[in-house]
């Protein structure tokens, strides 16, 4: 019927959230948005590695969810079912923090994460910032092992034909614009970035080819 259904719990949709979503969706008319309040109980939170513990606002946690509108698990997959939900709740895999407003952001997701100098490295962010350079086709952020960090960043790019963006060039956007500890120590050209059938990053092949310290930097 051309309408954006919205699942609320117990409140309608005041005309500023209305707007907003207006908006993002591509000024779709207000009055084809409604609220279904039909579906309640279902509850989303931020949380560390362990589910009891929901972050600050403003702290990186995975989103989980539980409610009535969950699915019951994968098919014939029992053990990918038992990893994804825990005592009722389902792990997404997101990433993601509340703003000040308590808008919720994505960072990217739990399995391209790495751990440097005990600080959760989120890669997502990371390859938006690269990916805003001019030049710039196609980049991909894996972990590697480090003695003194235990895994730093190395970036997997591909440049434009005629490209002249260079190692350091990427490193020093990254540091400018989110912080040292971020930014890549290796940066690793390549004509492009393994993917599987269905175009998304090939993560097991990045991980046998590019998951080590490279030869030369």
């Amino acid at each position: 019927n051309g309408q954006l259904r919205l699942v609320a719990q117990g409140r309608h949709l005041d005309a500023g959230i209305a707007h907003a979503l207006e908006k993002a969706v591509g000024h779709i008319p207000t009055s084809h948005i409604v609220v279904d309040e039909t579906h309640l109980d279902s509850l989303a939170r931020l949380v560390d590695k362990h589910v009891g513990n929901e972050v600050a606002q403003g702290e990186k946690g995975e989103l989980v969810f539980r409610g009535k509108l969950l699915f019951s698990g994968y098919w014939n997959n029992p053990e990918a079912t038992e990893k994804m939900f825990d005592n009722g709740w389902v792990h997404t895999g997101d990433v993601g923090y509340l703003d000040k407003d308590g808008f919720c952001y994505i960072s990217g997701r739990k399995k391209n994460m790495f751990i440097s100098g005990g600080e959760n490295i989120f890669t997502q962010e990371i390859c938006d910032v690269i990916s805003t350079i001019d030049g710039i086709d196609d980049v991909f952020i894996v972990g590697v092992p480090d003695e003194k960090w235990g895994e730093v960043g190395r970036a997997l790019v591909v440049l434009s034909k005629g490209s002249k963006v260079t190692a350091d060039d990427i490193k020093m956007t990254v540091k400018k614009n989110l912080s040292t500890i971020k930014m890549p120590k290796y940066v690793t050209f390549l004509d492009a970035i393994p993917k599987n059938a269905v175009g998304k990053y090939d993560l097991v092949t990045i991980k046998e080819r590019f998951g080590n310290i490279p030869d030369a930097d």
